[in-house]
């Protein structure tokens, strides 16, 4: 089985949201540094895996709220996308360790959302995976036996310090 195991979301029609908001379009360009790409319908996207081989996609969403104000994707809109294509797509998780609440959060994702994991991009959103902020978020991955995938290394990301 081929699995294409970092995606992100932001390209699905289905969660597309138009404007400069917190979850918009225009706040994904600005802080992924997306540029002028658009929304792809289902159709599109399940050819691109088809015609590259690849059974299953992992949804990555990213929780930056304490650094640029919004997500990359929520947990509910992840959810939302494999209820509608559970055949082709896993789901992870993502919240931001320095949000109070985000180990509450992280637990809702894991059992009532089935996330499978927990995603973290400390460089994007403003932790070293070694602070103690981020203490309970592993603690839970233990406790219901997730894995956690890091962003790591160099970053084409706007604001995405290297070194902490």
């Amino acid at each position: 089985m081929v699995i294409d195991m970092l995606v992100q979301p932001m390209l699905y029609g289905e969660i597309y949201t138009p404007g400069d908001e917190p979850d918009g379009f225009g706040f994904w360009s600005r802080e992924f540094g997306m540029g002028h790409m658009g929304p792809m319908d289902w159709d599109e996207l399940q050819v691109e895996m088809d015609v590259c081989d690849v059974q299953k996609s992992v949804l990555m969403p990213l929780d930056v709220t304490t650094a640029c104000g919004g997500h990359f994707g929520t947990n509910d809109q992840i959810a939302m996308l494999v209820a509608a294509h559970p055949d082709r797509l896993w789901g992870f998780a993502s919240v931001d360790p320095q949000v109070s609440g985000a180990a509450d959060e992280l637990g809702r994702a894991f059992t009532e959302l089935g996330a499978k994991g927990l995603c973290l991009h400390p460089a994007k959103q403003g932790f070293a995976p070694d602070d103690a902020v981020a203490e309970p978020l592993y603690e839970l991955c233990e406790r219901y036996n997730k894995p956690v995938v890091f962003h790591a290394g160099m970053s084409w990301e706007p604001g995405a310090e290297l070194s902490r």
